[in-house]
């Protein structure tokens, strides 16, 4: 109940709102799907949350962390991590395609353990841009591997030896 509170709490930048008030009003688990989007690839996302006020959309986007994970720096090394710039500029991309062009992006983060603490944030324009030329390449990988019925992965075709002193190999 803490960690849902501390998150409500949280104020956005744009109008004063905090994330609870937006979660009243707003659509949850929102699907929007785009047919044929890149080169005949039909693509999907699915919105936590989806705040629509006249031609404005505004997406929270809400990531549980563990504790300390809420803190600036800790969420740039999980945004980098898991590449949350490439899922925002990513869905952008297909709610546009959709017809309903997302004007604001918001990420709420809240710990999962005692006191809870939670943050909002953004990226910069700067990142947007560098993570919109990045799913042009991964695009263009993709529709490769389309063509050619080839997925080429990470697999190793044996066992690899680690050194956790040394380094990777």
């Amino acid at each position: 109940l803490a960690m849902h509170k501390n998150m409500a709490e949280l104020k956005l930048g744009f109008n004063g709102m905090t994330v609870g008030e937006v979660l009243e009003e707003a659509e949850t688990e929102v699907s929007v799907f785009a047919k044929g989007m890149y080169k005949n690839v039909d693509l999907k996302c699915r919105i936590d949350c989806l705040l629509s006020e006249g031609e404005e959309r505004t997406v929270i986007d809400i990531k549980t962390t563990r504790k300390g994970g809420a803190a600036p720096r800790a969420f740039i090394g999980t945004s980098k991590l898991f590449n949350y710039h490439h899922q925002e500029a990513n869905y952008k991309r297909i709610c546009k395609q959709a017809g309903y062009p997302i004007t604001k992006w918001y990420w709420a983060v809240v710990e999962t353990e005692s006191p809870y603490s939670a943050a909002i944030y953004d990226y910069s324009n700067d990142n947007l841009i560098m993570a919109n030329h990045e799913l042009d390449e991964l695009y263009e990988k993709l529709q490769g591997c389309m063509s050619t019925n080839s997925w080429p992965s990470h697999t190793p075709s044996g066992p690899v030896t680690l050194d956790l002193y040394g380094g990777a190999f």
